[in-house]
């Protein structure tokens, strides 16, 4: 993959780069509008099969939380919990419900959007 440069042409980007991801599923439309408008997504943990937070079923969008992504957890019987260090923008956490860490770290892109229902 070449960023900044053609594959075909010997022709090179004359500026700076900003704000470069990659990710490892399609976006729709409104996922796209929002991030160029700088508008965080929301994703909401829904239980879904199990406690693993990298699975993507337990999330409402079908897709694991990104560093830009502001995340909800909702109650019910499967509580997340880490299975390596990850970021999020922002992160609400519903009376009753729990996200344990299991020793990894979650950072904060935007720390002024943590809080505790």
């Amino acid at each position: 993959m070449n960023i900044g440069e053609s594959q075909d042409w010997n022709v090179y980007y004359n500026g700076r780069l900003d704000d470069i991801r990659m990710y490892s599923r399609a976006l729709p439309s409104t996922e796209i509008a929002a991030l160029a408008a700088r508008n965080y997504t929301s994703v909401t943990w829904t239980n879904g099969t199990s406690t693993d937070y990298e699975n993507s079923s337990n999330w409402d969008i079908g897709a694991v939380p990104d560093p830009y992504t502001l995340v909800t957890i909702g109650s019910g019987i499967n509580q997340p919990t880490m299975r390596a260090n990850d970021n999020v923008s922002g992160l609400t956490i519903n009376t009753g419900s729990t996200l344990t860490l299991a020793g990894y770290n979650l950072g904060f892109n935007d720390p002024s959007i943590v809080s505790e229902l």
